[in-house]
């Protein structure tokens, strides 16, 4: 019924056989395509030349030609020699086989890609290479003898670490092998490896990536970094004339934000580190916090004593001051730093950075490192500078004529006729003089001398380092004034034979000396009216009748009587530290710090009788002191070891820190006789006050570092803090960081695709530190004395503070992610980071209700402020030929601060100043609506919207129920700087712009804020000129300024002083305090060494610096960065110099 028509299932029979020899025949031409594909491909003619060039480089650029994929690992490619070739229109297979020709490479071609593997040895070959192995030695330092330890030696595939005596051993090794030595700071290089290789010399590299930073009990490189790290080298540091350390770091680091004060020599310079975390313990409306957060200083690992704070005693530099400020001015303790005298500043931001410093350093770390002792012959070097400097952004102020206009309308506004008593300036005095007394006080000009000599020099064993300084700042105001600083810095370094002990010691002394008025309200001077009398007669001595009228009693009274007084603030500082390190064992190291330092204030201002108005003079002292030492002791264990292809490192340690201070004031009053002024017991009386701190802390610290094929790395840091700060209970409290970091770039799939970057690597960590930021044993009662007088024959005591032994550390928890880019082999490097720190549990001085008895007590605040932001740093080579070499370096960074969180923040204490969600130094303000057009006095807008010239000047917010509605952030909104380098030859010009997008208050604040003092058209007081035509005259005027009036004197008078104070809390006394300045500018010029041969040099070189020169800004009166027209502002400083060495 069926037919079977094939022997195959589903083919018809007699189709099979056809169906196999179609398949047979598709076979073959699918075979012949694919050969003849292949031999085209093969047959590609390809054109190459290489002149000892790497084999990356040849496959590479062969790839690009062929359309061929290379396959190969990193560790093959460098096993394999450098290849010349120089061939044109050759085939594939020709060029592949002159290439690995003589390589330890073979390859495998299989489609369009190219598998290199290692060649395959004969049992021969692999028995003598075996008996041709050798074991090598060799010890690896720098080009001045110094030992690397940790130095990278790759063969092969394999790969050592030099061990803490630089010296490495690898066994098995091929005697025609290349050995790759490399190090952090240093070019890498190659070497052929024999048996004794000697000492393996490194030389520093140039690339920015691979400068040393130093760290906290170490050091690194940005390039194999985790953290958050910043440097400013003694280069950048040497250009600037400035006296004092923190000033030279304005604007040169993204995230670090500098201050100055004012002007007066010797004065206070601010720091801050990624914002604001603490609240204020004493708020107020319109100043900045007065624990205004700074970061922890280091010198050569021992904390200074004072930190930052202010001396004690009162001078030019705590008068004048900005409002805002007020609470941060003085003199400042760093002055006892030469700038000269530093190897590098380091800057610590990031918990990774900073946390295995415990609560230290909560608000960041600046490590300062002095210069060390280096081997070599003995040398002197001397740099010898002098210049001027000026006050920079002074006030054009009313001439006679225009003060005379002010005040004569003034008196019509305020109902009243003039009269001798009150008016003397319209009825007494010269109608005709005319003085300007901004030029007078602030026109003069100031010399600056800085004298520095270094001696050093010694053998690979012992080497030392003498430097010494003298530096002078004159006042550019009247009055023989200076601030003087004598230094000495000394270093030594001690090496054993076989370089297992080390001995460093170096110390620091400084003696400072600041002599001036000691008189704060002298800096406002320049506000007397033009045509005020002559203040000094012809026999020298102070003016105080004039034309029958006692000046004293006119309220300018006569500034210049402060030349006859006189303050002095001396200052002795020393600072001392010895390292002592021994190698237990090649991967084992045991090592201490230990130093001691200690700071001697005394002020002592004599204010004699000729100094005052003599209708009731006499004469009075002050005398003070303050003596605060620190011992500091850190015992530490380092344990360096290979392991795998990668390095570990661990560090161990602790911390011992004893703080001690005291302090002395006496007043003595009642002398009738300035001669006897140096004598206590001639006066009339005298009172004195003492205090004292005492202060301990320990720390157990550890970190480890592990570091594969320099392409990841891990860093953790633990350590357990203790403080005398708190109870029993609560002295101690653990902090912990951890971090780690991609370095991208080498990878082989980045390294052949995007040959233009040269280095990538992306980093984060996240850590936590704290703070024991409060004053000693004040969870236990204290008490004072109650008053000065006894009863019954005793004195009385008040209670100081509660027993409170419940207050425990604050905590920082901080977040740090960054990118860094280089380009065109690291000539372009950009460093991105973005950050968020949140402080909890802050200790603060907590506001108390009256009804305890205390005005705070100390606690844990129930609030969170957190910090966040981003910081940008670029540095670029945009020329670097033989003669002529351009550098740029940029930085700019934001930061954003917030009141996270405060519970119940309305029924509390705090709930004037502080809003959430807002930054803790936001401005609650009032808004300013303009003047009454027919009243002439300034306008509000209240909160229910209505205008008024009287508003409630209390907050509008936190159900308040004030008028204080708008909202300023005082926070810059960007800060940075861009300097450029020229060098042509032997001559090099360095050119460095800083600046901030900010707000601030403007010259008006300044006028108003002082209440009826400075109120214009006020008796005797001068205003600036730019004033004029901006006020109220009569009704119906659309004015700037309401009217003028005569202080408290008349009905109107009276009524103008609440708006005027009101203006200072509104929105109008604010405006755009932005800024770019010429913070330095360098000229220098080195003597080519033949010609400083001829006079006996050996280096020789001539230099113009200037600080400060000219400021670009929309800001309309004085200076945009102090913003006070009753201080000494910035100064521009132009010094010439020489620095010559034998």
């Amino acid at each position: 019924m069926y037919k079977k028509n094939t022997t195959y299932l589903g083919v018809l029979e007699g189709c099979a056989h056809k169906i196999w020899l179609i398949m047979r025949l598709t076979t073959v031409i699918l075979i012949a395509t694919m050969m003849q594909v292949s031999a085209t491909g093969l047959a590609q003619k390809i054109n190459l030349t290489k002149v000892n060039s790497s084999l990356r480089e040849i496959v590479r650029d062969l790839g690009r030609q062929t359309g061929y994929d290379f396959v190969a690992t990193d560790a093959l490619l460098k096993t394999a020699s450098n290849v010349t070739i120089n061939v044109k229109d050759a085939e594939f297979l020709t060029v592949l086989g002159q290439i690995f020709e003589n390589q330890p490479i073979t390859y495998i071609i299989d489609g369009k890609t190219v598998t290199l593997k290692p060649k395959e040895k004969s049992f021969v070959q692999t028995l003598v290479e075996r008996f041709q192995e050798i074991t090598i030695w060799g010890r690896v330092t720098d080009e001045k003898g110094t030992l690397l330890p940790g130095a990278t030696v790759k063969y092969k595939d394999k790969m050592t670490r030099t061990d803490l005596r630089g010296e490495f051993i690898l066994k098995n090794v091929d005697p025609n092998t290349i050995l790759e030595i490399s190090y952090i700071g240093y070019e890498t290089k190659q070497v052929k490896a024999q048996q004794n290789m000697g000492t393996i010399i490194l030389k520093p590299s140039d690339s920015k990536l691979d400068e040393v930073q130093v760290i906290a009990y170490g050091q690194q490189t940005r390039r194999l970094s985790v953290g958050s790290v910043s440097t400013v080298t003694a280069k950048d540091i040497e250009r600037q004339p400035v006296s004092n350390l923190l000033d030279a770091l304005q604007g040169q680091v993204a995230g670090l934000s500098i201050t100055t004060t004012g002007g007066v020599p010797g004065s206070r310079t601010l720091s801050q580190i990624r914002g604001q975390n603490n609240l204020s313990s004493n708020p107020q409306a319109n100043a900045i916090l007065s624990n205004y957060d700074q970061p922890l200083i280091i010198v050569d690992g021992i904390h200074m004593p004072l930190q930052n704070k202010a001396l004690i005693g009162s001078s030019f530099a705590t008068g004048g001051g900005n409002d805002f400020w007020k609470n941060q001015t003085g003199l400042s303790s760093m002055n006892g730093i030469n700038p000269l005298d530093i190897e590098s500043v380091s800057i610590l931001k990031d918990a990774d950075a900073t946390s295995i410093y415990g609560s230290q350093g909560s608000n960041g770390v600046i490590l300062i490192t002095t210069k060390k002792a280096k081997a070599g012959r003995d040398a002197l070097s001397v740099s010898l500078n002098q210049g001027f400097t000026n006050a920079s952004g002074t006030v054009p102020m009313m001439n006679t004529e225009q003060y005379l206009a002010m005040r004569r309308e003034a008196l019509v506004n305020s109902k009243i006729t003039a009269n001798p008593t009150n008016d003397p300036d319209l009825v007494l005095f010269d109608q005709n003089k005319n003085t300007d007394w901004m030029k007078e006080f602030y026109g003069g000009t100031a010399h600056r001398t800085d004298l520095h000599f270094s001696l050093g020099g010694g053998s690979g064993s012992d080497s030392y380092l003498v430097n010494g300084g003298y530096n002078r700042t004159t006042y550019n105001y009247p009055g023989d004034m200076a601030d003087k600083r004598y230094n000495l810095h000394t270093s030594y370094t001690h090496k054993s034979i076989d370089q297992r002990f080390k001995l460093q010691f170096g110390t620091d002394y400084a003696y400072n000396v600041n002599n001036n008025s000691g008189e704060p309200n002298g800096l406002l001077a320049f506000t007397l009216a033009p045509n005020y009398p002559d203040l000094i007669d012809a026999s020298g001595k102070p003016v105080w009748i004039y034309n029958g009228i006692n000046l004293g009693n006119s309220g300018q009274g006569n500034p210049l009587a402060y030349l006859f007084k006189s303050a002095i603030n001396a200052t002795h500082s020393l600072n001392s530290h010895v390292n002592l390190s021994y190698d237990i064992l090649p991967s084992l190291t045991l090592g201490i710090t230990a130093g001691y330092a200690r700071t001697d204030e005394n002020f002592n201002s004599i204010n004699p009788i000729a100094s005052q108005n003599p209708t009731f003079a006499q004469g009075n002292t002050n005398l003070s002191s303050r003596n605060t030492d620190m011992i500091n002791v850190n015992p530490q264990l380092n344990f360096t070891k290979a392991i795998g292809n990668g390095l570990l490192t661990v560090l161990v340690g602790g911390t011992y820190k004893r703080n001690y201070s005291k302090g002395l004031s006496t007043n003595a009053f009642g002398y009738t006789s300035d001669a006897m002024l140096d004598y206590i017991g001639a006066a009339q009386s005298t009172s004195s006050s003492n205090n004292a701190s005492y202060y301990k802390y320990i720390d157990l610290f550890s970190r480890i570092n592990y570091r594969w094929a320099d392409k990841y790395i891990l860093n953790i840091t633990a350590n357990r803090d203790g403080s005398s700060n708190f109870g029993p209970r609560k002295r101690f409290a653990n902090f912990a960081s951890a971090g780690a970091a991609w370095i991208v770039s080498e990878e082989n799939w980045l390294k052949d695709k995007l040959s233009f970057l040269s280095f990538v690597k992306f980093s984060a960590n996240i850590g936590t530190s704290g703070s024991d930021g409060v004053g000693p044993y004040q969870y236990q009662p204290n008490w004072a004395v109650a008053g000065s007088s006894p009863y019954q024959t005793f004195p009385g005591y008040t209670p100081k503070n509660p027993q409170n032994p419940v207050f425990a550390w604050a905590s920082n928890r901080k977040f740090n992610e960054q990118i860094d880019l280089g380009f065109f082999k690291d000539r372009l490097l950009v460093n991105f980071a973005m950050y968020q720190n949140n402080s909890k549990n802050q200790l603060v001085g907590y506001l108390q209700p009256i009804q305890t008895g205390f005005p705070n007590i100390t606690a844990n605040a129930p609030y969170t402020v957190n910090n966040s932001g981003w910081e940008l740093s670029i540095a670029s080579t945009n020329v670097n030929s033989k003669d002529f070499r351009w550098t740029t370096n940029i930085n700019m960074s934001h930061n954003s601060n917030k009141l996270a969180k405060f519970d119940d923040i309305a029924s509390s204490a705090y709930a004037n100043f502080y809003i959430v969600g807002k930054p803790v130094n936001i401005l609650q303000l009032m808004p300013f609506e303009g003047v009454n057009s027919q009243t002439g006095f300034f306008e509000f807008r209240k909160a229910d919207g209505t205008i008024t010239s009287f508003p409630s000047n209390s907050s509008g917010f936190n159900n308040v129920g004030g008028d204080r509605t708008v909202l300023l952030d005082l926070n810059p909104t960007l800060q940075g700087g861009i300097g450029n380098t020229f060098s042509y030859k032997n001559l090099s010009l360095h050119l460095f712009f800083q600046g901030s997008i900010q707000k601030g208050n403007n010259y008006l604040y300044n006028i108003y804020a002082s209440g009826v003092t400075f109120l214009p058209g006020r008796p005797l007081v001068n205003m600036p000129a730019a004033i004029l035509g901006k006020q109220w005259q009569k009704p119906g005027d659309e004015a700037t300024l309401q009217r003028f009036v005569s202080g408290f004197n008349g009905s109107d008078g009276y009524m103008a002083i609440g708006p005027a104070s009101s203006f200072a809390n509104s929105n109008g006394a604010y405006s755009d305090a932005s800024y770019i300045r010429l913070k330095t500018a360098s000229l220098s010029y080195i003597l080519p060494q033949n010609w400083a041969k001829k006079v006996f040099l050996k280096n020789c070189s001539f230099y113009v610096n200037a600080q400060n020169l000219f400021t670009i800004t929309g800001y309309e009166l004085g200076d945009p960065e102090t913003r006070s027209l009753f201080a000494i502002p910035p100064q521009k400083t132009v010094v010439l110099g020489i620095n010559a060495s034998l």
